[in-house]
């Protein structure tokens, strides 16, 4: 399970203070602590509501010590893609079938346990829901992908569902794609580091990061947030390659929609 509480530098990205000002997100500062780090977490500790940026080129003492995420969204940005070793490009074979173990484990274990605790009528009409509004998403994805996977999972929230969605889906062009989104509740948000975006969907602030390793292997991650849920796509490609941008920054603005 997931908290509903999240501190992330969005998927493990960041980028530096470089491409602020193409985006222009304001920046909220949050006390004299590092919400990153765990031995300044405030007590009791800051919980976002919706999409918080916080900015540590603001505070510079603050800065987590290793700062690798900076480096590869910057060279992300500025060539298209972060050189790594091989050994640091995943199978994307393995990690689709991490994401289904995981779920079947989630089914049989926590999922019953979460739902025990449910009123019976969330239990009748929610059990298999999500939480958020996955319209667009299904938009998106209609006779133009293949779903291979889908599943619900994480915090249930009571009457609207589970706060996680999970599709695995393929096509032609961008090939195995992971999508996941995680709606927020009344009492819940993401906290996002503002020194991490590097990309702009439909005007919300996200995090673009490209691996490739010297044989051509690669991986893109991309995160992004609004006030209502984070959004999260992973597949095993260079998107700033062989011209699948267009394709990719229009498949994120369908699933985010316009507001």
């Amino acid at each position: 399970m997931m908290r509903k509480l999240n501190f992330i530098v969005l998927a493990g990205i960041c980028t530096s203070a470089f491409f602020l000002q193409a985006y222009g997100f304001d920046s909220e500062i949050i006390g004299d602590s590092n919400p990153f780090i765990e031995e300044q977490v405030t007590n009791p500790p800051f919980e976002p509501k919706g999409l918080v940026v916080y900015s540590f080129t603001e505070n510079p003492s603050k800065l987590t010590p290793n700062n690798d995420h900076i480096t590869r969204a910057r060279e992300t940005r500025e060539y298209g893609f972060t050189r790594v070793l091989s050994s640091q490009i995943r199978q994307f074979t393995n990690v689709i079938r991490r994401y289904k173990d995981g779920d079947q484990a989630f089914q049989h274990s926590f999922k019953h346990q979460i739902l025990a605790k449910q009123s019976k009528a969330d239990i009748e009409k929610l059990s298999m829901s999500f939480a958020g509004d996955a319209v667009n998403l299904d938009m998106a994805l209609k006779g133009k992908f293949d779903l291979l996977h889908s599943f619900v999972g994480g915090n249930f929230i009571p009457g609207k569902g589970w706060d996680q969605l999970t599709r695995i889906v393929k096509s032609r062009e961008l090939g195995h794609v992971i999508i996941e989104m995680m709606a927020f509740s009344e009492d819940s948000g993401v906290l996002m580091d503002k020194d991490a975006i590097n990309f702009d969907v439909n005007g919300d602030p996200g995090i673009l990061i490209v691996i490739e390793d010297e044989r051509g292997h690669a991986e893109t991650s991309l995160t992004w947030a609004d006030n209502e849920k984070t959004y999260t796509i992973q597949l095993d490609k260079n998107v700033n390659a062989n011209g699948l941008m267009a394709s990719f920054k229009s498949l994120t603005q369908k699933i985010s929609g316009s507001r």
